[in-house]
């Protein structure tokens, strides 16, 4: 039957629909504490075979990423936050979105506390402000200036510009 709206359509905003809710499950998962469940719904998002590529699929599967990082943290699994938080570093650095990097930095401030690595926590504090400086979103420099003034011997003191 020939039709004038492409026939995949349904199925792609079917599939998409399906990304948006894993990611805000993957999340209310976490504030259950289920980091296991939570890694599977992010898996799903960063799978191609689930996520068909749209034009803001980088940033759903960056979301995941971040996800899955916050999910190995809080079950304890340094090595794998680690990994899955250098990766989505990475990713961010390659973006022009100063939100993302901060992001990116505050995990890696998370990371080194939890390592009891002060320094390089206090580091990652002031990337993240860096990262913000210039811009009208300062929310993930606040949280990763909160993560230091509560963790880091001495606070880092870090005010939001």
């Amino acid at each position: 039957m020939e039709t004038q709206y492409p026939v995949g359509q349904p199925q792609t905003i079917a599939r998409i629909a399906r990304g948006y809710s894993a990611i805000a499950e993957g999340f209310t998962e976490l504030d259950k504490g289920r980091q296991k469940r939570a890694i599977e719904l992010f898996n799903q998002v960063r799978d191609p075979q689930n996520t068909p590529k749209f034009f803001l699929h980088w940033n759903w599967r960056m979301t995941a990423q971040l996800g899955v990082s916050e999910a190995w943290l809080q079950s304890g699994n340094i090595e794998k936050a680690s990994f899955e938080a250098d990766g989505f570093l990475h990713a961010a650095l390659e973006t022009a979105d100063p939100h993302l990097q901060a992001l990116a930095w505050e995990m890696q401030t998370r990371i080194a506390i939890f390592k009891e690595d002060w320094s390089r926590a206090e580091d990652f504090v002031h990337k993240a402000l860096e990262r913000t400086a210039k811009s009208s979103s300062r929310t993930s420099a606040r949280q990763a200036i909160l993560w230091g003034s509560f963790a880091l011997p001495g606070s880092c003191g870090g005010t939001v510009p």
